[in-house]
């Protein structure tokens, strides 16, 4: 299973009423809305991240790389919802960042260093959380 399919299984279940976008033209992994909201939403997966809920965790790294997304949905999406998902290694958990945690966080060592308690985590396969 890919982060996408995970991440578009999930928001089947957990948001009903969510409809994916199947856009070509979308500059983001998961499009969709649920009523008149816009979501995206952009995978990335923690390859050293292996144990169940981090929750000692005080900070997350999102690669600066993603600056030009952030740029994107700044310029022509801003009035709709952002959220990267950073996925453990086996897809199992992750963590879901609002974007507007992200530009508000440092910059440290080419990635943003986001404060956990501005992020929360789910089960993605059950759908729990610690928010």
């Amino acid at each position: 299973m890919t982060p996408k399919k995970t991440l578009v299984d999930w928001l089947s279940k957990e948001i009903p009423d969510m409809i994916i976008d199947i856009d070509k033209d979308c500059k983001f992994k998961v499009c969709g809305h649920s009523g008149a909201l816009k979501c995206y939403y952009e995978t990335l997966v923690h390859k050293l991240w292996t144990r169940g809920w981090p929750l000692e965790w005080k900070t997350l790294h999102i690669p600066l790389s993603n600056k030009k997304l952030i740029n994107i949905w700044e310029k022509d999406y801003k009035n709709s919802l952002f959220t990267f998902i950073l996925f453990k290694e086996d897809l199992e958990y992750a963590w879901h960042i609002p974007v507007e945690s992200i530009i508000e966080s440092p910059i440290k060592e080419n990635s943003y260093v986001v404060p956990t308690d501005l992020a929360y985590i789910v089960d993605m396969k059950n759908g729990n959380s610690n928010s």
